[in-house]
């Protein structure tokens, strides 16, 4: 099965497409740290890889939600906030398209295995941990959490701690 974007276009053959959910609440983020993969350490949304299973991208993040936190979302109330092509030096994934949305309703309670993830911290949206946190998440994260829909490119420095050139944002809404 081939995969679409939010928009409908198939990417290239070289590029992952991935997913990051952030859900919010009173004001708040839940973020936790990366165990494993590229990042690993670093606080981070909740999302992965969209599978040849996942019916579209939105089914993808809400699967990815609910493996790494076991909150239940219905796909179609996920808020879609655009996406960030990410060009990783010396990763495994050299190419990654990631869609965001936020998530405002869910049901369950925040559950981690700490497989994938662990530390699961909400955190007040105007005082995220920057500092221990992927470094182009400063460039575009804060636009998404304002509600601005988004397409960026990031070009990260080994493990996501660093950019090697500026980050490009573009606000579509």
């Amino acid at each position: 099965m081939e995969h679409l974007s939010e928009s409908g276009s198939r990417p290239p053959n070289n590029q992952i497409i991935c997913t990051l959910v952030y859900p919010i609440q009173d004001m708040q983020v839940l973020l936790a740290k990366k165990r494993r993969k590229i990042g690993v350490g670093l606080w981070n949304g909740w999302g992965g890889k969209v599978e040849k299973d996942d019916t579209s991208v939105r089914a993808a993040a809400a699967r990815e939600l609910f493996d790494e936190a076991r909150l239940h979302v219905d796909p179609a109330a996920l808020d879609y906030r655009g996406k960030v092509t990410f060009y990783n030096k010396d990763a495994a994934m050299p190419v990654v398209v990631v869609h965001l949305f936020l998530a405002t309703e869910w049901s369950g309670e925040v559950t981690v295995e700490e497989t994938e993830m662990s530390d699961p911290t909400w955190w007040p949206i105007k005082e995220l941990p920057f500092d221990e946190m992927p470094a182009s998440d400063y460039d575009w994260l804060p636009l998404i959490l304002d509600g601005h829909t988004i397409e960026a490119t990031a070009w990260n420095g080994p493990n996501q701690r660093s950019i090697s050139k500026p980050t490009v944002v573009r606000i579509i809404e």
